[in-house]
């Protein structure tokens, strides 16, 4: 993730707000901008090998691909015979016209972008897989949303656990590569409406993961944000889900207008400080332990306070720790 990350920065001279955008640019720089810098390597000949154009080639095969993996190979990789099929098949009128009969186009496809040090390897022999499964979950959302098939995926796939960065990548695709809030929005509130079993009703799942979604897209839907704060509000006030599933979502929650919004009526959540630290506002945990460690009259109220405040590597709160010592 710091290589993918440095690499998008040396790409735009900043990190992109959206997780989905750091993709976009990587998936392109991995695929094109980088086998250019290096001068993509020579080939049997000695001459420059072309690199792959990704607004022609790469578009028309790699997207599709993922979702043809992510439905079929649950390993993550695919035999290379299937992938030369796959790949001659995309490229298939998809591309301008080329000399090569179809596999050996093909073949140069992937020889081309495996001398980018690229986003497809070899995983074994005459095996091939993405280079990480989220490449794979990223591309494949960017195909769903391209034929404007996101719909269907929340109908078949809503509560798959392999599906899930899926849907969050779409939410993305939709509303920040595409510019299509609206139809964004649609999307987190078919996922936050959803009641057609236990995985909505009890676990709230779809609450869940509907606030990952807004959390990493632009959405316009008058009545989500409403919805979505009172549903994570319940679930804060009342629990239900599995704590390690809520904190994972405030996790993403985290710098965004839904986080700040959400702070609102804190006081009754029973984990009010682990959610709040989850949320990144410290600022509203540290300053009440302090108060608990310097004038709480209960021992374990203190001790629990200077154990808290060293999971939070709170450095102001060293001196009192330091004369809590001493007493």
């Amino acid at each position: 993730l710091l290589s993918l990350a440095a690499l998008v920065h040396v790409q735009l001279g900043e990190l992109p707000r959206y997780c989905v955008k750091l993709y976009d640019v990587a998936t392109q720089t991995l695929v094109e901008a980088w086998a250019k810098a290096r001068r993509a390597v020579a080939g049997a000949g000695g001459g420059a090998v072309r690199a792959v154009d990704y607004a022609t080639e790469g578009r028309a095969v790699l997207p599709a691909l993922a979702l043809h993996m992510h439905e079929r190979c649950p390993g993550g990789v695919i035999a290379e015979r299937e992938l030369l099929s796959f790949v001659a098949g995309r490229l298939r009128g998809a591309a301008a016209p080329d000399p090569l009969p179809d596999e050996q186009r093909a073949k140069d496809f992937l020889e081309r972008l495996s001398a980018a040090g690229s986003l497809l390897v070899e995983r074994g022999a005459e095996q091939w897989g993405f280079m990480h499964q989220t490449f794979q979950e990223y591309l494949a959302a960017k195909h769903l949303a391209a034929q404007d098939r996101h719909n269907e995926l929340l109908d078949q796939r809503l509560y798959a656990a392999r599906w899930e960065e899926v849907i969050q990548f779409t939410a993305g695709e939709l509303g920040v590569v595409q510019g299509r809030a609206r139809e964004a929005g649609k999307f987190i509130a078919s996922i936050l409406g959803d009641a057609r079993d236990w995985r909505a009703t009890d676990l709230r799942r779809n609450v869940l993961l509907a606030a990952r979604c807004a959390a990493d897209t632009v959405y316009e839907h008058a009545g989500v944000e409403a919805a979505l704060l009172a549903a994570l509000r319940e679930i804060l006030a009342s629990g239900g889900p599995p704590w390690s599933a809520v904190e994972k979502t405030l996790r993403y929650l985290r710098s965004t207008p839904l986080a700040s919004l959400l702070v609102d009526g804190s006081e009754a959540w029973p984990k009010r400080d682990e959610a709040l630290v989850a949320l990144g506002r410290r600022d509203l945990v540290i300053p009440r332990l302090l108060r608990t460690l310097r004038v709480d009259e209960s021992e374990w109220a203190r001790r629990e306070a200077a154990h808290a405040l060293g999971d939070l590597g709170a450095r102001e709160a060293i001196d009192d720790l330091q004369r809590t010592l001493r007493v």
